[in-house]
């Protein structure tokens, strides 16, 4: 592809390879461009753009970083203490450079030198759960520290779950079936039982606790919102659109008037692609 057919500017801010270019050129019109770009190793200068940049030679990630050299070295909230390498199990690839770091916060984080010079991990986790929490403030369906939508929509089977009822599980160590129910953020055990049915009951009774006052209080914002994993109200055309995951991969099951057509097409998409019925549908 030409570089002369379009606007050079339109480059700045794209990646390419380790590359982020922040700014792009022609010393005369026609010619070739110009760009002027950073690595991820913090390298800066300038290079020929033709459908990509090349490789950063010098790269300090590329020569074999020391490892005793990035120790005290800062990233986001992370504070790298130790450093070491580690072989890959690629072949020919050069040992990777992990680091050690302290967060903030107070925790520990074992991760890779790339992976902090990127801007890939920036802290122990607990950023990335402070900007969950932010979003979920801001969503108007937050209510008591939890999402009520969720609890008035099925979240579906795992494939580790043996009862088949959400909350309900067998515990091969104590040879009972354990029951437990999660609001808020916080899971709480229900106890071990003998029989699945006590198990299921002690679910059903804690749902009543924990969920049924919480729903009661907002069915307002609960009009458009299905039972049946899979389903969904569309504000933007006004109708309940259908769709199922299987193995990473959507497929829409399309949209439909009436809730209960979607639910159908659900099912049986379940049973094509699944080969049985979800339970908790």
């Amino acid at each position: 592809m030409s570089t002369n057919k379009f606007d050079e500017k339109t480059l700045i801010g794209q990646t390419f390879g380790d590359y982020t270019i922040l700014d792009a050129y022609r010393t005369n019109p026609g010619n070739k461009i110009r760009v002027l770009c950073r690595c991820v190793c913090g390298w800066q200068g300038e290079r020929a753009y033709h459908n990509g940049v090349k490789k950063h030679d010098q790269c300090r990630l590329k020569r074999g970083y020391k490892a005793e050299d990035v120790i005290g070295q800062k990233y986001g909230r992370l504070t790298i203490v130790e450093a070491w390498r580690e072989k890959t199990n690629v072949n020919k690839q050069p040992k990777r450079l992990f680091c050690r770091c302290e967060c903030e916060c107070g925790k520990e984080k074992i991760t890779t030198y790339r992976s902090l010079i990127r801007g890939n991990t920036q802290s122990c986790g607990c950023l990335h759960n402070e900007r969950r929490i932010i979003a979920a403030n801001n969503s108007p369906f937050f209510v008591e520290g939890t999402i009520v939508t969720r609890l008035a929509k099925s979240k579906g089977l795992t494939a580790r779950n043996s009862s088949g009822f959400t909350g309900v599980g067998f515990n091969k160590n104590a040879k009972k079936w354990s029951a437990y129910i999660t609001f808020a953020g916080k899971q709480h055990f229900l106890g071990y039982f003998s029989d699945i049915n006590e198990a299921i009951a002690a679910r059903k009774k804690a749902e009543e606790v924990y969920f049924k006052p919480v729903l009661e209080q907002n069915k307002d914002k609960l009009e458009h919102v299905s039972s049946c994993i899979g389903v969904c109200w569309t504000s933007r055309y006004q109708k309940w659109k259908a769709e199922i995951s299987v193995h990473g991969k959507s497929y829409s099951l399309g949209s439909y008037e009436k809730e209960e057509d979607a639910i159908r097409a659900r099912k049986e998409a379940e049973i094509k692609y699944l080969g049985y019925e979800l339970k908790d549908s």
